[in-house]
């Protein structure tokens, strides 16, 4: 008798019965007699396959260890039919066949329901995912809440077999709701307004592979979401997001910003050319705001000194937050492989002379150089503002150019002028502010791709 197989013993003398049988895995031999008188058998059975003995004399009143759960009523009810066998003159094997199959099958089917049952509980939990975990790809500026700054800053995310996906959102957000663009799986932008609590977005463009969900705040003002986890299906998996080798850092004011525009700044002509080259892209533009560090149209500092912190200039009206901290660049991963500065505007109508915007715009180019001293900078000068009569006022005549000239006389030979006269027409911006309108970003957009493509191509461009 080997303990790899089951086997089953019907020992006749005197009208009395054992059963015996071996389990590989329990590795028991089990013994049911009217009782005990065979003791010395039961041992030599032992012995030979080197066993333990339980036993159990269910009919003389003497019980040994019992055998928990489902054999306390097999092994009785087997022993039963024996001994009606037995007594029977008949021993119904096809029976016990019947009976130990119907067994073995309904443990089968409770140990796969119950295993069913377990898994369809954990697929109905939703996955909650803290703010902290390293899947998230966070974007632009966030404050250690963590909070947004800064129009466009967000976040991405990429998720197998995503079906649901809600973003819980803390006290730090603006109220009552700040306006948050969502993109799935590269589709355009929609919007939502997100408010403290369960934000549950909506999954258009969602399916059982790999989906990417991008989000982004598009105000310049009333623009922070303090974001603490997100909640997706149970069966989803949250996976690395792999962030784009190209990377724009924008630097502007209000004509950077998506100021007055529907969907703010992700109608702008910076977001659009980051779109368009399928990059990532950081945008640090302050409607209102100078260069030089002065107030301005309720800006308490220029962008000379706020481009630096964490927080963007609209740090004094929040109740939360009402100071500056330094920013880490470190964090902006990947680091900026082309800078894009468009500013002066506020400069101008502030009266700050040449001479003096010239200085503050060397010394900002000179500190962005210590953080960033490889990637190209792109210098634009400014497209004016255009009149209903045809003509457009500019400012700063010549300042831009001379800018350039003196940072490549440091040696500086990634630096570049964009020349956009004449790119902003009366058509392109909205007639009581003269700020680009959503077609005048566009093309705004349009002209400054094909200016980098030239430049990217390697066709003749004057420098000074």
């Amino acid at each position: 008798m080997t303990p790899c197989r089951c086997l089953a013993f019907v020992w006749r003398h005197h009208s009395r019965l054992i059963f015996f049988q071996c389990f590989s895995r329990s590795r028991f031999i089990f013994a049911y007699s009217d009782h005990f008188k065979w003791p010395g058998l039961i041992k030599r059975l032992s012995a030979l396959q080197d066993l333990p003995v339980k036993r159990r004399d269910t009919w003389a009143g003497r019980t040994g260890p019992d055998v928990a759960g489902v054999h306390e009523l097999f092994y009785p009810l087997l022993f039963f039919l024996l001994a009606v066998g037995h007594a029977s003159g008949k021993l119904y094997i096809r029976g016990f066949i019947v009976l130990f199959s119907s067994v073995v099958i309904v443990m089968l089917v409770t140990s796969f329901l119950t295993l069913f049952a377990v898994l369809t509980l954990a697929l109905c939990k939703d996955l909650v995912v803290p703010h902290t975990d390293p899947l998230i790809y966070y974007h632009g500026r966030w404050d250690k809440a963590p909070a947004t700054w800064w129009a466009g800053s967000g976040f991405k995310i990429s998720v197998l077999n995503l079906k649901s996906l809600a973003l819980n959102i803390g006290p730090n957000t603006t109220w009552p709701s700040a306006a948050v663009g969502v993109s799935i799986n590269g589709a355009p932008f929609f919007t939502i307004n997100a408010t403290q609590g369960e934000n549950v977005i909506p999954l258009p463009n969602a399916g059982a592979l790999r989906t990417n969900v991008r989000f982004n705040v598009e105000g310049w003002q009333n623009n922070r979401i303090n974001l603490q986890s997100l909640k997706l299906n149970g069966d989803a998996k949250l996976l690395p997001y792999v962030p784009a080798k190209r990377s724009f850092q924008f630097i502007g004011d209000s004509l950077s910003a998506g100021q007055f525009l529907p969907l703010g700044v992700n109608q702008a002509w910076p977001f659009l050319v980051g779109e368009h080259y399928k990059a990532e892209h950081r945008i640090n533009a302050q409607p209102g705001a100078t260069l030089t560090d002065m107030e301005s149209y309720g800006n308490v500092h220029g962008v000379s000194y706020q481009f630096f912190k964490t927080e963007d200039t609209g740090y004094i009206w929040s109740w939360d937050h009402n100071y500056t901290t330094p920013w880490d660049f470190k964090r902006d991963q990947p680091p900026a492989t082309h800078i894009v500065i468009h500013i002066g505007a506020n400069d101008a109508s502030h009266g700050v002379p040449p001479e003096d915007f010239t200085k503050v715009y060397l010394d900002f180019i000179a500190k962005i150089r210590k953080i960033n001293s490889l990637a190209p900078i792109f210098i634009l000068t400014p497209w004016g503002w255009p009149n209903a009569d045809g003509n457009v006022y500019y400012y700063y005549d010549g300042v831009y150019k001379d800018i350039v000239a003196q940072r490549r006389a440091l040696r500086d030979r990634n630096i570049y002028l964009v020349d956009t006269t004449g790119w902003v027409t009366w058509d392109d911006v909205f007639p009581d502010n003269v700020h680009p309108n959503v077609p005048g970003h566009q093309n705004i957009a349009s002209k400054f791709v094909k200016w980098l493509d030239n430049w990217s191509a390697g066709s003749p461009i004057a420098f000074p």
